[in-house]
């Protein structure tokens, strides 16, 4: 079974592969879409808070690269200081704990269609104050479709792109000009491959047809093997 949802996974690809990338600022949607293959995130929880991560260092599978930051010796930082939508560990710096506008960061990690990240964020926000970019596709945050956390808000951007693994994503944090001055943590970064998971979720409808034309190949196979 797990070598015909490998295939099916591969079929769905294909199927998809003139597709354009679908940019999300909703969690929830974002993981739906991505229901039924292996996902994996990275939530910090399972690292001390206090922790330091180096420029160009690794954590869970997710390398940090910050040169400009790093260039005024802050470092990213595990932290627990404030709230955070999972757990109680989040992404912050050395500097006074959290990223502020301005703040930019790439990551890179093994092969991915998929990548996508919450942001808790305090001050005024715009349309556009932080971008996520993977591959030739950006999205940018909606305003309006921040959720309130106490005194703080979250703000979720994702990317998904059948067509085209990337191995990178870079997110810019700049209001512009006379914009309102804000501060920012990371939490639960996502990422996922094409390969289904050992206990998976419900199979997407498009995902359960494919599975039910490769039936008969299935036959075959194991037909095949026995004779």
């Amino acid at each position: 079974m797990s070598r015909l949802l490998f295939i099916a996974a591969l079929a769905l690809v294909s199927a998809t592969a003139q597709s354009a990338p679908i940019a999300y600022t909703n969690r929830v949607e974002f993981l739906t879409a991505l229901s039924g293959l292996t996902t994996h995130t990275l939530d910090f929880d399972l690292t001390d808070a206090g922790s330091l991560i180096g420029n160009g260092n690794a954590l869970d599978g997710i390398t940090f690269h910050y040169d400009e930051l790093a260039s005024y010796s802050v470092s990213m930082q595990v932290r627990n200081d404030n709230l955070t939508t999972s757990g109680t560990n989040y992404l912050g710096t050395t500097d006074y704990g959290v990223f502020m506008d301005g703040d930019d960061f790439d990551l890179s990690f093994a092969n991915s269609f998929a990548i996508g990240m919450t942001f808790i964020t305090a001050g005024e926000m715009l349309n556009g104050d932080i971008t996520l970019t993977a591959g030739n596709t950006s999205v940018g945050l909606v305003a309006a479709a921040g959720v309130p956390l106490d005194d703080d808000s979250v703000y979720f951007l994702g990317i998904i792109d059948t067509a085209a693994a990337f191995t990178t994503a870079s997110v810019t944090a700049f209001g512009g000009a006379g914009g309102p001055w804000f501060v920012y943590n990371v939490d639960d970064i996502v990422t996922a491959n094409l390969y289904a998971s050992p206990n998976p979720a419900p199979v997407p409808a498009s995902l359960a047809l494919i599975l039910a034309g490769l039936s008969p190949l299935g036959w075959q196979l194991r037909h095949r093997r026995h004779t």
